[in-house]
């Protein structure tokens, strides 16, 4: 984790504009102590969100918004596994984002013109790779099966043998059992 920090700095200077670092020069020199171990770095930009200006940080694990300001900071981050969509639009000098993840809205404007198109594009690519929820496991038939034997204790006998075997439910067996019985 020691090279995160230059790391972070040499990408800074590659993506930002002079004018453009300055207003993030404090988050791009703690950002590493708001990464996880071995969290990656993969773009980043200056943006305003909520009104405070800070650094828009695409990791390999979410994206970030982090201002760390005089008297206060903020710190927000979108986990893919929680965006449901991303948005980017672009007008002459920048563009913004618009993160929708677990129901929420968050509206990330005056980012750096091909970053937000940079950002939203990987977004769009990580959030259709996350798995879709296991589908429930699909229960056994319950449609009745017959049974072809008129002796009481040969049809108790076969209908215990779906049970035990899954092709029936227990309510199902008891239900059977009930009725086999009140015909005797």
């Amino acid at each position: 984790m020691s090279d995160v920090p230059s790391q972070v700095s040499e990408m800074a200077n590659e993506r930002l504009n002079g004018a453009q670092r300055l207003g993030v020069r404090k988050e791009i020199k703690t950002l590493s102590s708001h990464l996880g171990e071995g969290e990656q770095v993969l773009n980043l930009s200056n943006g305003m969100y909520s009104g405070n200006n800070g650094l828009v940080v695409l990791t390999d694990r979410r994206v970030i918004f982090y201002s760390a300001g005089m008297g206060r900071s903020r710190f927000e981050d979108f986990p893919y596994g929680r965006i449901s969509s991303v948005q980017h639009s672009t007008g002459m000098m920048t563009g913004e984002l618009i993160i929708f993840a677990s129901g929420n809205k968050a509206e990330i404007k005056g980012v750096i013109k091909d970053r937000a198109k940079e950002i939203a594009e990987y977004v769009r690519g990580r959030i259709t790779e996350v798995p879709a929820p296991a589908a429930p496991p699909v229960a056994p038939p319950t449609a009745s099966v017959p049974i072809q034997t008129t002796d009481p204790a040969a049809r108790l006998k076969q209908l215990a043998e779906l049970r035990d075997t899954g092709i029936i439910t227990p309510e199902d067996f008891e239900e059977k059992k009930k009725q086999i019985l009140g015909e005797m």
